[in-house]
């Protein structure tokens, strides 16, 4: 199971998670930490790069982006979110719709541009610690929907017995 997509129409890319390690909790009942091993492919004509089964995220992050999907999605937003997580080399920045006649003068064909989402990974090589590289991807509403719907299947299928995550700062309903 996983989510495959053509970003911009000229990016592959293919994301998999498989929730694996130990539920870590909280005397009072909320899931502190619970690492999810992350698999995901990006090839263009300017890149080809993968990664396999890397714990790079944590459930309840994947609950966080989930929600900011499902608020984008809903046009919660007006305003650009930030999603970064304890991994920094990956990171997620929401769009909402924008009006662009309130940023710019002029004619527009369509004023009105739709919501998108950026994915920005940071390539680091060798052991310096500082990305080498940072590559982002857009993707635009039906991509999020795919996003959205996958991460639906991943949670259900997981049984983390009905206990909540921490709040996160990010994403405000």
């Amino acid at each position: 199971m996983g989510l495959s997509l053509i970003a911009e129409g000229i990016t592959n890319f293919n994301f998999v998670v498989e929730c694996v390690g130990n539920l870590m909790e909280e005397e009072d009942g909320i899931i502190e930490d619970y690492w999810v091993r992350v698999s995901f492919q990006i090839q263009n004509s300017f890149l080809s790069w993968k990664m396999d089964g890397r714990e790079s995220f944590s459930f309840c992050e994947l609950i966080w982006l989930r929600k900011a999907l499902n608020n984008l999605l809903s046009d919660k937003y007006s305003e650009q979110q930030k999603l970064e997580f304890i991994e920094p080399d990956y990171r997620f920045h929401l769009y909402p719709k924008t009006d662009l006649r309130t940023i710019f003068k002029g004619w527009f064909k369509d004023p009105i541009r739709d919501i998108y989402m950026d994915f920005i990974i940071n390539i680091t090589y060798g052991r310096s610690g500082e990305p080498n590289e940072r590559h982002i991807i857009p993707f635009y509403r039906n991509d999020i929907y795919a996003w959205r719907d996958y991460l639906d299947e991943v949670i259900e299928k997981f049984d983390y017995r009905g206990k909540q995550c921490e709040e996160y700062p990010y994403p405000e309903d």
